[in-house]
């Protein structure tokens, strides 16, 4: 992840990620951050993406794994983690 004010990368196993409460602090300058959620990017990578894969599950038989509840909530799962971001907190 990106931090929005001094454009360090984040690593996604950090403290400053999993830490508890909205405010957050930038390991790499310690000032406060936000986490927040890009809705649409989340539907848009949903149905273009997440939608067709478990349709492959429908039509080719092989491939029936993908069209069970675990498949979905581990496909969606991903696509929260990418839609994660952080903004910077106003003073």
């Amino acid at each position: 992840m990106d931090r929005p004010n001094c454009q360090q990368k984040i690593p996604f196993f950090s403290k400053a990620i999993h830490s508890w409460g909205k405010i957050k602090t930038c390991p790499h300058c310690t000032s406060p951050m936000r986490q927040d959620f890009a809705y649409g990017k989340f539907f848009t990578l949903a149905f273009v993406i997440g939608l067709p894969i478990k349709l492959l599950g429908v039509f080719i038989p092989v491939l029936a794994f993908l069209k069970s509840s675990l498949a979905t909530g581990l496909i969606l799962g991903v696509f929260m983690m990418f839609c994660m971001r952080f903004k910077q907190v106003e003073p």
